[in-house]
Formats: C-alpha cells, sequence, structure tokens
C-alpha cells in the first residue's frame, strides 16, 4: 500500500509539471524566437544585393513591358499618319498627273495654230465671262485640219474637272508642266540634236519644267522639249525618249507632288524675311506652285502648297522628295 501511495503521488506531480503555466509560457517564448528569426532571415534576404537584383529585373521587365505596349500604341498611330500622308501624296500625284496630260494636250493645240500659250493668257485676261469659256472660244475661234477634236475636247473637260481655279489669274498656274527624270539625260543649248551643245546632265530624280514642247526632232526622230532645270534653273532641250519603242522614257509627267523628307519650316517668302509660315511633319504632301533657282550655289527655292490645309510657303529643294507617279509626255 505504501508504494502505491507513493507511485500515486509521483504521478500527481507529474499531472501538475504537465499543466504548469510556465511551461506554456516557455512554448510561447520558443515559438516567438522562431518566429522572429524567420522574419530577420526574411529582411536579411529582402535586403540582401540578389534579392535586390531580383527585384530590380523584375521591375524594369514590368516596366519594359509597358514602355513596349506604349511604344507598340504611339507605332500605331505613326503607322496610321503615315498611311495618310501617303495616301495624301499618291492622291495629289494622281490628280497632277492628269492635269499636266491635258495642260499638254493643250499647249500643243495652241502652237499647232501657230501661236503660243501667252497668246492664250492674254485671250483669257481680255475676255468678258466664264474661264471654261473663254479658253473653249480660243480653241473654236481659230480650228485646225485634221486636229483630234475629241482629243481636246477631253483635254478641257479634264483641264477644268480637276484644275482647282476658275478665274483668269489661275491659267499661268494651271498649264504649268514638270517632269521628272527617269534616266540621266543631257540638257542641250539648242533644239537640233546634231548641231547643239550640251550644258549640263540632268540626274534620276530631277524635276524639270517644260516651256515648250514636246517637238518632233526629224533628223534623230525623237521629241524635244525646251524648258528650265529647277535644280539650277539651266536653261535648254532635252529629249522626252529614246527613237526605240520599248525603252523607258528619259522624261515623264511628275514632279509636282512632294512630301517633306523631314521637320521642315515653311517661309513666308523665299528670302525667309517675314519669319514661318508653318511647319511641316516630315513625309507630309505638299504641292509644288512654282519656284526660283538658288543664288550662289545654294538650293533651289520651291513655293509650295500644303494638302492638309492649303498653308503656302516657300522652302529649300533639299526639303522634299519627289512622290513617285509618272506619266508619259
Amino acid at each position: 500500500r505504501k508504494q502505491d501511495r507513493r507511485d500515486d503521488r509521483r504521478d500527481d506531480r507529474r499531472d501538475v509539471r504537465r499543466d504548469d503555466p510556465r511551461d506554456d509560457r516557455r512554448d510561447d517564448r520558443h515559438n516567438d524566437d522562431r518566429r522572429g528569426g524567420d522574419r530577420d532571415r526574411r529582411d536579411r534576404a529582402s535586403h540582401s544585393p540578389r534579392r535586390r537584383d531580383d527585384d530590380d529585373r523584375r521591375s524594369g521587365a514590368s516596366e519594359g513591358r509597358q514602355k513596349d505596349r506604349d511604344d507598340v500604341g504611339e507605332k500605331s498611330e505613326d503607322d496610321g499618319k503615315d498611311r495618310n500622308d501617303n495616301a495624301s501624296a499618291e492622291k495629289l500625284a494622281a490628280a497632277e498627273i492628269n492635269r499636266m496630260g491635258a495642260a499638254s494636250e493643250l499647249r500643243q493645240a495652241v502652237e499647232r495654230r501657230g501661236k503660243v500659250v501667252e497668246d492664250l493668257l492674254k485671250a483669257v485676261e481680255d475676255g468678258d465671262g466664264k474661264l471654261e469659256g473663254l479658253v473653249k472660244d480660243f480653241f473654236g475661234a481659230s480650228k485646225v485640219p485634221d486636229e483630234d477634236v475629241a482629243a481636246l475636247d477631253a483635254a478641257l473637260e479634264t483641264f477644268f474637272e480637276g484644275a482647282g481655279g476658275d478665274k483668269p489669274r489661275d491659267v499661268p498656274r494651271l498649264l504649268r508642266i514638270f517632269c521628272r527624270a527617269f534616266r540621266p539625260i543631257y540638257i542641250t543649248d539648242s533644239f537640233s540634236i546634231e548641231d547643239s551643245k550640251q550644258l549640263r546632265k540632268m540626274e534620276v530624280g530631277e524635276i524639270f519644267e517644260v516651256e515648250e514642247g514636246p517637238k518632233k526632232e526629224s533628223a534623230m526622230g525623237v521629241e524635244r522639249v525646251r524648258g528650265r532645270a529647277v535644280k539650277d534653273g539651266t536653261s535648254g532641250w532635252v529629249t522626252v525618249a529614246p527613237n526605240m519603242a520599248k525603252a523607258p522614257p528619259f522624261l515623264a509627267h511628275g514632279g509636282t507632288a512632294l512630301r517633306a523628307s523631314k521637320a521642315v519650316a515653311l517661309q513666308a517668302k523665299a528670302s525667309g524675311k517675314d519669319g514661318d509660315a508653318r511647319s511641316l511633319k516630315p513625309g507630309e504632301a505638299v504641292q509644288l506652285l512654282s519656284w526660283q533657282p538658288g543664288d550662289e550655289g545654294a538650293a533651289a527655292q520651291l513655293k509650295v502648297q500644303a494638302v492638309e490645309d492649303g498653308v503656302i510657303g516657300w522652302a529649300a529643294l533639299s526639303d522634299f522628295e519627289v512622290t513617285v507617279a509618272a506619266r508619259s509626255l
């Protein structure tokens, strides 16, 4: 019995120790220490160079992805603007080629009557009535035998449909013809090729304003035009195309539909003394209205009209590139 009582007392002491709140406090402190250690390790890891590098890489990647999305959006807007500029330039080029084709037919009709363009301009300026009627009266008053009347009527219709002018002062501009050089060709000082002297060679892409012709040069069997090179004002005669049927031409209608090759500040005057008219965006479409050669080796100055808003101003020839569209003379 004594032994049993001793065993019972020992079990009671064990139960007391098991239920001792001091043990719970010790366990709590141990757990806190473990949690604190974990926090410390996490803090040390978060401030470690490797962790910072990883965070920086993730942050940089996120910023890079956002920048890529922004760049894509900006590129889409730029592509849309470029497409609009290209469409405007191509539409202008097509309209100008049609106008110059009609103007060429009318000028040749004037020359077939033994007259010059100035005679037509004078008849229009001195006449009384609508521009279209005055021009048609000029041609109708002096008919030419065997003339292609249908071609002349078609040229007149095209000329006034897309001409963009209805006043006598518009006629000189509407009758201006520009060509673009598609192959290198010499400018000579006279109509006859055999008797002429070479002045200089025009390079591919140069713009040439036609003032007379085309006329048939019988000795070589080619057509020639007289005019001036916009680049430097060199005046003379140029062969339109070789006398081989399938050979590509030297000159073709075109060169008035231009695009700004960079950001261009249009000047109110060719001298640039009266300030800027406005700025052109790179690729913006303009129409060539007039020009003047540069002084003492300076670049030629072009008078252009912006397709977007009709603003007119001057800028250097080197600031523009020609919209590639052309039609044979």
